[in-house]
C-alpha cells in the first residue's frame, strides 16, 4: 500500500494573534496626540491619533470616557502594516506623511466606528481621483488595564487629592485668619466711629445749649425793650390826653366869661366837642401806630396774566385743557407772573451737566416729561435745583407731582425729601434716589430706562405706576419751566 504523508497546515491567525506583535516600550511613548470627541451608543467616546516618540509607529486609540482607566481599544501601525493593509498607502514614504493623511481624514470626520465584542472597527474614507472614495478598515484590539496600573493610577489620584485637601485646609485657615483680622479691624473702626459720633453729638448739644442761652437772653432784652416802649407810649398818650382836656376846659371858661344877654343861654357846640374828641382819638391811634413801628404798604396791583400766553413754547402740553390744569395747579401755590422755558432735552441735551447748568438756582420750576408710551406727567418744586457735588436732599412743602393724562395733582407727603440733586449720575429726581422716590431720570436719560416708584408714599399718588404706567419707562422728551410768582 502506498504511504501518504500529509503536511499539516497552520490555521489562520485568530483575532488576538493578529495583533500580538512585540512592541518596543519606546514605541508606546506617544507624541503629537490629537483627540476627537464622538458619541457612540449614546455615550461619549474619545478617538486619539498619535505617533510614537521614535517615529516608527502610528497609534490609534479609542476609549469610553467613563471607562478610560479600565479598558480601551488600540492599534499600533508601522509603515509595513500600512502597506500590507492596502496598496493605496504605498504612495506615502514615511510615518509622518501617513500621520498627516490620517489626521486630515479624521479632522474632516470622514470616518465611521463600530464596536463588537473585543474589537473596535474604524473605517476611514480616502478620496481617490475622479471623485471616487475608498474605505479602509482599521481594527483596534481591546486592552484592559492591569491591576498594577490601576493601583498606580489610584495611588496618584489619592496623592493628588491629599495634596489638594492640604492646600484647601491651608486656604481655609488663611481665610479664617483674614476674617478674624477683618472683624477686629471692623470692630475697631466701629468703635472709633461711634466715639467720633458721640463726641460730635456732645459738641453739637453743647453748642445748642449755648445758642439756647443766648437766644433766651436776647428774648429777655427784647421783652424789656418792648415793655419800656409800651410804658413810654402809655405815658405820652396820658400826657397828651391831659393836655387836650386842659385846653378844652380853658376854652369853656373863656366862652363863659364873654358878655352875653342875661337871659341867653350859652350853649357849647356839641359838634365841635365831638370833632375835638374824634381828633384826639385819631391822633392817639396815629401816635400808637407810629410808636409800634407799623408800616402800612400799599398793595401792589396784580398783574393780568393771559393763560393763552403760558406754555406757548411747549411741545408736550397737548391742548387747552392741559394748559388750564397746569395753571390751576400752579395758582394754588401763588399768583403767576411769568413762566419761562429754560430747558428742553431734545434741544439742549439729556446729560446731567447740561441739565444742572440750565436749571440750577432758577427758583421755582415745573417739569414736564413725555414717556415712551406718550404719557405726559411731571412735578413742581419751589426748592432750587443745585449743581453742588454730593447727595443733596431738598425740603419743600409746596411740591407736587401731576399727570396730564389722569388730570390729577399729587401733593407732597414727606416734604424733607421733596427733590434730590445728584449731579454725577442723575438729572430730575423727585423724592430720593434710594429706596424712597417718586420719579428718577438718569444722566443721558433719553438713551436709558428710567424709574418710577411711588410705593413709599413720598407723594400722595394712588399706585406705584400711575404716572408713566411702568416701573421702568423710556423718555421721548423733557421740559423745565421757571415759574415766577408775584
Amino acid at each position: 500500500m502506498p504511504v501518504f504523508s500529509v503536511t499539516p497546515q497552520c490555521p489562520p491567525p485568530s483575532e488576538e494573534e493578529k495583533y500580538d506583535k512585540i512592541i518596543d516600550e519606546k514605541d508606546k511613548i506617544m507624541t503629537d496626540i490629537k483627540s476627537f470627541d464622538l458619541i457612540l451608543t449614546n455615550e461619549k467616546f474619545t478617538l486619539e491619533l498619535a505617533k510614537s516618540e521614535n517615529n516608527k509607529n502610528i497609534i490609534l486609540k479609542l476609549y469610553n470616557n467613563k471607562e478610560k482607566a479600565l479598558k480601551y481599544y488600540i492599534r499600533y501601525l508601522n509603515i509595513d502594516d500600512f502597506y500590507n493593509l492596502n496598496n493605496f498607502f504605498r504612495f506615502y514614504q514615511s510615518i509622518n506623511e501617513l500621520y498627516n493623511l490620517l489626521l486630515d481624514i479624521i479632522s474632516k470626520k470622514r470616518y465611521s466606528i463600530s464596536i463588537k465584542n473585543s474589537l473596535a472597527l474604524l473605517v476611514l474614507e480616502f478620496p481617490m481621483p475622479g471623485e471616487k472614495v475608498i474605505d479602509i478598515n482599521f481594527e483596534l484590539k481591546e486592552e484592559k488595564a492591569k491591576k498594577e496600573e490601576l493601583m498606580e493610577q489610584l495611588y496618584g489620584i489619592v496623592t493628588e487629592l491629599t495634596e489638594e485637601n492640604k492646600k484647601i485646609k491651608e486656604e481655609i485657615n488663611n481665610l479664617k485668619n483674614e476674617n478674624k483680622k477683618l472683624k477686629e479691624e471692623c470692630n475697631k473702626k466701629n468703635e472709633d466711629n461711634i466715639n467720633n459720633q458721640l463726641y460730635n453729638i456732645n459738641k453739637e448739644l453743647k453748642n445748642l445749649k449755648e445758642e439756647n442761652i443766648q437766644i433766651k437772653e436776647k428774648l429777655k432784652l427784647l421783652e424789656e425793650n418792648i415793655n419800656k416802649k409800651q410804658n413810654i407810649i402809655i405815658k405820652e398818650v396820658k400826657e397828651e390826653k391831659k393836655e387836650k382836656e386842659e385846653k378844652i376846659e380853658k376854652k369853656e371858661k373863656i366862652e363863659k366869661k364873654e358878655e352875653k344877654p342875661k337871659n341867653e343861654i350859652i350853649e357849647s357846640s356839641p359838634n365841635s366837642i365831638i370833632s375835638t374828641k374824634n381828633e384826639i382819638k385819631t391822633e392817639k391811634a396815629q401816635k400808637k401806630e407810629t410808636s409800634e413801628y407799623k408800616i402800612i404798604e400799599t398793595p401792589k396791583p396784580k398783574k393780568n396774566v393771559n393763560i393763552e400766553d403760558l406754555f406757548k413754547e411747549s411741545k408736550l402740553v397737548k391742548n387747552a385743557e392741559d394748559k388750564k390744569n397746569l395753571v390751576n395747579w400752579l395758582t394754588s401755590v401763588g399768583n403767576i407772573s411769568e413762566i419761562n422755558l429754560i430747558y428742553r432735552a431734545t434741544r439742549d441735551g439729556d446729560d446731567s451737566d447740561t441739565f444742572f447748568e440750565k436749571c440750577s438756582n432758577k427758583g421755582p420750576t415745573i417739569s414736564l416729561i413725555k414717556s415712551g408710551n406718550d404719557r405726559v406727567f411731571g412735578g413742581f418744586t419751589k426748592a432750587e435745583w443745585t449743581d453742588k457735588k454730593g447727595k443733596i436732599k431738598l425740603k419743600d412743602d409746596k411740591a407736587f407731582l401731576f399727570s396730564l393724562d389722569n388730570k390729577e395733582k399729587y401733593k407732597i407727603l414727606k416734604p424733607d425729601i421733596a427733590i434730590s440733586c445728584y449731579p454725577n449720575n442723575y438729572t430730575l429726581v423727585y423724592g430720593n434716589k434710594d429706596d424712597r422716590y417718586g420719579i428718577r431720570l438718569f444722566n443721558n436719560f433719553l438713551e436709558k430706562n428710567n424709574y418710577e416708584n411711588l410705593a413709599s408714599k413720598v407723594y400722595d399718588a394712588p399706585s406705584d405706576y400711575c404716572l408713566s404706567g411702568h416701573n421702568k419707562f423710556e423718555v421721548q422728551d423733557a421740559e423745565v419751566y421757571q415759574v415766577i410768582f408775584e
